[in-house]
């Protein structure tokens, strides 16, 4: 399970998944400089770097609501966990560039590089902080099919004119609480006293 900063943890490595596939021998010099960083909407009126960008807009979080009816796990200590917070979350990757020709082209390498890394694994999720995530634990990142209404809508909500972008969602987040479940001690010897009931 991942700490309460295991939403930031996952944001930060799909930006680190795509860095470190920025490979010229596998996709040629046109990537080996582009970016990716973790955006809010006071930021898409930030300067475009020269060689393009990839920025990740975080824009809805949901509850799994699948995942959410697991119960509690017992830990090695013998204590029940709370139950964990299994999160959705829902993200808009754009690529930006100062021609339409890079834009394109950064789009096309950044869904090839997801779709070849659909599962993020702890020692990627735990770059930005360590212990994050457990050793075993992953984040599936998948392609969200959007209506054309629906992204239009979303690009309304922020300050900026609409740019190319493509719907991803990483699943399932798995939160767990701190706070261990209170358990009372073992139950040793029941008493039933069927008395007579006064009438």
């Amino acid at each position: 399970m991942g700490t309460y900063e295991a939403v930031y943890a996952t944001c930060t490595a799909i930006c680190t998944v795509l860095e470190q596939s920025r490979s010229g021998v596998l996709y040629g010099p046109d990537v080996e400089a582009v970016t990716c960083r973790v955006i809010t909407t006071g930021d898409f009126e930030s300067d475009v770097p020269l060689a393009g960008e990839v920025v990740l807009f975080l824009y809805r979080v949901e509850i799994n609501r699948v995942q959410r009816t697991l119960p509690p796990r017992p830990r090695e200590d013998g204590h029940r966990e709370k139950r964990h917070l299994p999160l959705d979350l829902h993200f808009l990757l754009i690529p930006r560039a100062g021609t339409a020709e890079t834009q394109q082209v950064i789009l096309g390498w950044m869904m090839r590089v997801l779709e070849d890394h659909p599962s993020i694994p702890a020692t990627v999720l735990n770059s930005a902080r360590e212990g994050v995530f457990d050793p075993e634990e992953h984040v599936e990142v998948v392609f969200e099919s959007l209506s054309t209404e629906e992204i239009l809508r979303l690009w309304d909500q922020v300050p900026a004119d609409f740019s190319l972008s493509v719907p991803y969602s990483a699943r399932v987040v798995r939160i767990e609480s701190p706070v261990l479940e209170e358990e009372g001690p073992p139950v040793l010897r029941r008493d039933l006293d069927f008395g007579e009931v006064e009438r």
